[in-house]
């Protein structure tokens, strides 16, 4: 139990390293967060990971995205109406 707890924080911590070095190494926000959905979908091994944008009215846009070996159809730049995601789930986000 301990080993895999010391493997989690590790891992945890090779990815943060990583993050922090592309991060480091990018001066646009786009890239930044195209970094970190990268680096996020791999640690977490999923076959999407994005970053939802929320405008003032509810409504909202994709705006990075990260899909393992491009299973799936590309979510990024498509905007989605405030009905999309109801309200209880959308105050978690905010």
């Amino acid at each position: 139990m301990r080993s895999q707890s010391a493997r989690l924080i590790k891992t945890r911590e090779e990815l943060l390293h990583r993050m922090t070095d592309r991060i480091r190494q990018s001066i646009e926000l786009p890239q930044i967060l195209r970094a970190t959905v990268d680096e996020m979908r791999h640690f977490l091994g999923t076959d999407r990971v994005k970053v939802y944008r929320f405008d003032e009215d509810g409504s909202g846009e994709v705006i990075a995205e990260a899909i393992r070996e491009q299973r799936l159809p590309s979510l990024l730049g498509h905007r989605f109406p405030a009905d999309d995601i109801p309200e209880h789930a959308r105050e978690m986000f905010l």
